[in-house]
Formats: C-alpha cells, structure tokens, sequence
C-alpha cells in the first residue's frame, strides 16, 4: 500500500503527462468499446434470445429461376415448412423479418414494428410474459386472429395498468384479440424485437417473389448441443436437396445463407460448407483492433519519451540507495499500467454512455425504427479485446524506459544527465 501512494505522488507531479496519456487511452478504449457492442450486439442478447449459442440460422436462399434470371431473398413459407422436419434439432422455428406498420392518428404518423411467427418461436426465444400466455399450435394451425402485444403498446391502447387480455385491437383493418402481453424486448435483439406478434397463418403479408421458395421468413434451428452443429448442417443439405428436386420446374437452388449469428453476420467469406466463423475470421476481427490501437501505441511512446528523459536524476538517487536496475523498470511498469488502466476504464465509461444515450449512431445493422429498450453487453470478446489493449499499450509505454535503463550508469544519472 506504502509503493502504491508513493507511485500516486510520482505521476501527480507530472499533471500534463499524465492527462495527456489519459486521454488518448480513454479514447482508444471508447472507440473499443464502442465498435466491440456493435459487433455484438446482435449475437449476444441472452435475455430474449437464450438459445442463441447452440443456434443455426437460414437468413436467404439464392435460386436460378427458369428463364434464367437470379434472384436472393429470405426463405418463404413452402421452404420453412419443410425444414421444421428435420429429426436432429431440438427446436425449429421460422418468423418474418421484422415488418412495420405504419399509420396516421390524430396527424401524427406511428410506426409499429411486428412479426409474423410459428408457436414454436416462443420455445426458442425468452419473453417475459406480464400478462397472459403465447399463442399455441392450435391457435396458428387453426388460423385464429390472437396477437401477443408489447408493455408500450398495452399502455398505449388500454391505459396504464389495465389488463388487456381478451381485448381487441385492431391493427391494419383487422380485428386480434389479445392473449399475451409481453415485457418490451430490446431492439439490440435483431430476431426478436416488435411491438406485436401474430401467427404467420393470419398475417396477410404480400409475397415478394412469385417464387413458392422465396419470402421474408427465417428459420431458427436449436441444437440440443453446438456439438451438433456438423450433423445438423449435413441434415440441412440433404433437405435443400429435396426442396431442389421438389421445385426443379420452377428454379434451382444454387447458395443459401446457413450458419450461426455471427458466422452469417461477420464472416468474410460465406460458403454452403461452413456454418460457424472459422480461425482466420477471428483473427481478423482481432487484427482489425491491434492495427486501430498502434496509432495510439506510437503517440504513448512519445509522451513517455518525453515523461522518463526528465527523470535521470531521480532514478539515480534511487539507484544510489539500493534499487536496482529490475526494481525501476518494475516501477514504470506499476506507473503506467495505473495510467492505463484509469484511462480504459474512464472510457469505456463514456463508451456506454454514449451507445445508450445515442444508440442508433454506434449499433450499426439494426432495422430498428426506434430503441423502445436496449441491452448493452459485456461479453468475454469484449474483454479480450480490452486485455489486447491493455497489453500492447503497455509494452509501448515500457519499451522505452527499460532500453534505457539498461544503458545508464549511477554516476552519470546522478550528474544531471537525461534518462
């Protein structure tokens, strides 16, 4: 405790130094932050979405149309119907991308964003219900108009604290009654999101393609385990390849989007073998860090430059009463891994600050027309990320000193001459 005040003292008698380095590290660590939560935010929203690390996803298929012309959409509902047959998973679920409703009242326009789903959606994601309960597979097979609502929506329609259960909402000229209501789900959560959900079999939603294959659905595979992930990715193939002799008459099937969350969002080459990120895209993703932060790096060597040259005389006197040259290289190892870490934890402070108060300008890729909630997650990656920060600034502030160090002499320090 004693070497802590003491090195306290040091760097307080270096104000400008010390800001300065301060500052550019709580820079660098906010911009970390900032573009690790973007990264993430679409892969790691457990509350809503716990299944998320032992799930597979199909966004779109690619087929060869007949005469010849190409076409890449979402799956429609033919293909996920078929897929909700396979035998490995423990769970299947398809739902629309989100849609949106818009609509004037009282001059003013909203916009509601919603999905169509299957019941089993409600297996795969994590709602908590405030009211009542999903709609079943009774109710989606048997096409009843049932609609599970949003807290904001619930209050908006019915009044705060009324029950809106049983009540009917009418929602683009059609009639639903309410059977659940839903705590609102965070919009950082790319697959769950809405102000309400309908079953797929009532929505009346325009097909975008004349293709049977092609929609605006997307199926969420659960595995009992990510160890299944190989053998599902061969039952999913063997099941593409009925589809494609099923529909053979009206186009080819030539590439779909297949793979986890973060494959099909941050893979830089996606092909029908793989479903998971492979070695070289992490390595990527950790190099795209190291290079952004070795700007940073060359300007705390400089400052650090400037900061130990001044100090000859004093690590001289130390020198002269028994420390030696291992103990003052640890000393300037202990200063500015406290500088360090002061400045990365200031900003990644101000890092999730700022993504909350202003998240639309740092959660890049979200079709979201407003933040109704939002999850700011702090996952292992993240921390990697700040470590590798953390390591190679302080290899940068230390370099210096320790060469130089090494170099000097007691008598020559102790007369005045720079470190």
């Amino acid at each position: 405790m004693g070497q802590f005040r003491i090195l306290i003292k040091i760097l307080l008698k270096r104000k400008f130094f010390i800001l300065s380095y301060i500052l550019i590290v709580g820079i660098t660590s906010m911009w970390i932050i900032q573009s690790e939560v973007s990264y993430e935010n679409n892969v790691t929203n457990k509350s809503t979405e716990p299944n998320v690390e032992r799930s597979l996803y199909v966004s779109n298929i690619s087929v060869k149309n007949t005469d010849n012309t190409e076409e890449t959409l979402f799956l429609g509902q033919k293909a996920c119907e078929k897929l909700v047959e396979m035998k490995t998973p423990e769970i299947i679920s398809f739902f629309t991308w989100v849609r949106y409703n818009r609509f004037f009242k009282n001059g003013v326009t909203y916009t509601l964003p919603y999905r169509a789903t299957d019941h089993r959606y409600w297996e795969a994601m994590k709602f908590t219900f405030i009211q009542g309960k999903p709609y079943s597979q009774e109710d989606v097979e048997k096409a009843r108009p049932v609609i599970v609502i949003s807290n904001s929506l619930s209050e908006q329609s019915f009044g705060k604290g009324n029950c809106a259960l049983g009540k009917r909402i009418t929602l683009e000229g059609k009639d639903y009654i309410v059977c659940g209501v839903v705590k609102d789900v965070p919009t950082s959560s790319a697959y769950a999101f809405g102000e309400y959900w309908i079953p797929y079999t009532v929505w009346a939603g325009m097909p975008l393609s004349s293709n049977p294959l092609l929609g605006i659905y997307l199926v969420q595979i659960v595995a009992k385990s990510p160890q299944d992930f190989d053998i599902i990715h061969k039952e999913y193939n063997s099941y593409i390849q009925q589809l494609d002799k099923e529909y053979k008459s009206h186009c080819v099937i030539t590439k779909t989007s297949f793979g986890t969350k973060d494959y099909l969002l941050h893979s830089s080459s996606k092909t029908n073998e793989r479903c998971t990120l492979s070695l070289s895209d992490c390595l990527k993703h950790y190099l795209e860090t190291f290079w952004f932060i070795l700007i940073p790096s060359l300007a705390l060597m400089c400052i650090n430059f400037a900061r130990t040259s001044e100090r000859g005389s004093e690590v001289g006197v130390r020198m002269a009463l028994g420390a030696n040259k291992n103990m003052i290289r640890l000393q300037f190892i202990k200063e500015n891994a406290i500088i360090i870490l002061i400045g990365m934890l200031l900003g990644s402070l101000v890092g999730y600050v700022c993504i909350y108060q202003w998240p639309n300008q740092y959660l890049n890729g979200l079709d979201a027309y407003k933040y109704v909630a939002l999850e700011l997650p702090y996952t292992l990656t993240i921390l990697s990320h700040l470590i590798l920060t953390f390591i190679v600034f302080i290899c940068a502030s230390t370099v210096i000193p320790i060469y130089k160090i090494k170099k000097q002499m007691i008598v020559s320090l102790l007369k005045g001459e720079e470190l």
